[in-house]
């Protein structure tokens, strides 16, 4: 009677702790898909110019509970790396300074661990370390317009913290305004043609490395935007061209005037004295004649005094 009455106790309890382990396993079963579903192979790592990495990936659909550590792994050595859960992001970022020379092709393995409370899940990531560096942007950007051929000739450097002398190593992409100007290996500088002289144009580069040195995957921030035109000198004139205009033009014209009036020049200089009328011309010929007439007679009287002056004597 006693092992009947405990019985179903017993029963009770076993059922328990079955439907525990099943619900248990259940939820281990779900985390471990989840996990398992986890694609590394989206986990975006940048090695900046100050050997600093940083690695994010997206963790939406990972528990909630879980707990993440990284490290990585070069030549043997392992460095670990600080992690922090971007709430907003979904995204887990890794970042640390890590030993690597950035002129070498060295092979950097990321190592992540994701733990649960029932279970522990490692995966690694293999990148070559010049693949994942992000240069600085060019600077030193310097543009001119040249009015008479109307081209935009553009030049620049590459920034500091270079990883190779070789200039064929770094893949340059130019914006101008709008357009964006993909360039050969090694070119460092540009030249637009046809532009509009009245148009002002922004300009801005960015750099990564070239798939003859490592093949970089991720460009560069863009530079400063450097700013030109309107072209200043469009509507500029040669001083000469001015002094011209303003002091030999007008005395060419006015002696062109000078010329077509050449007959009226004598007459506007040394105007002749208007002559007398018919009326006055008479009256002066008449009294010409009478003044004339009188002289004569006075000649004769003077003659006839001194003949009876000499008679007396």
């Amino acid at each position: 009677m006693i092992f009947k009455e405990r019985l179903p106790g017993v029963a009770c309890f076993t059922f328990i702790f079955i439907s525990g382990l099943i619900f248990t396993w259940s939820f281990t079963l779900a985390d471990d898909t989840a996990l398992r579903d986890f694609n590394a192979d989206k986990m975006i790592c940048i090695l900046d110019m100050k050997k600093s990495l940083s690695c994010y990936w997206n963790i939406s659909g990972l528990p909630k509970n879980a707990a993440y550590s990284a490290n990585v792994t070069i030549d043997h050595l392992n460095q670990n790396l600080k992690c922090s859960h971007v709430v907003e992001k979904e995204a887990l970022e890794c970042h640390g300074p890590i030993d690597v020379e950035l002129n070498d092709l060295k092979t950097i393995v990321v190592n992540v661990s994701i733990s649960l409370p029932t279970l522990r899940y490692i995966t690694a990531t293999v990148f070559k370390s010049l693949s994942i560096v992000k240069l600085h942007p060019p600077h030193n950007i310097f543009s001119t317009i040249s009015n008479n051929l109307k081209n935009l000739e553009i030049n620049w450097t590459l920034g500091d913290w270079t990883v190779s002398q070789n200039h064929k190593c770094y893949e340059y992409e130019l914006k101008i305004n709008d357009e964006v100007v993909p360039l050969a290996d090694g070119v460092s500088s540009f030249i637009k043609q046809d532009v509009d002289l009245t148009r002002k144009y922004s300009i801005k580069v960015r750099v990564k490395l070239s798939e003859g040195c490592g093949g970089g995957v991720h460009w560069s921030e863009w530079s400063p935007v450097y700013e030109v035109g309107p072209s200043e000198n469009k509507y500029s004139v040669n001083p000469w061209v001015i002094t011209v205009i303003v002091l030999i033009l007008p005395m060419f014209l006015l002696a062109i005037l000078l010329l077509c009036k050449f007959q009226r020049l004598p007459k506007k200089l040394f105007p002749p004295i208007p002559g007398p009328s018919i009326n006055v011309k008479n009256l002066l010929e008449k009294e010409h004649d009478f003044q004339d007439f009188s002289s004569r007679y006075v000649e004769h009287e003077t003659e006839i005094v001194y003949a009876n002056e000499e008679r007396n004597c």
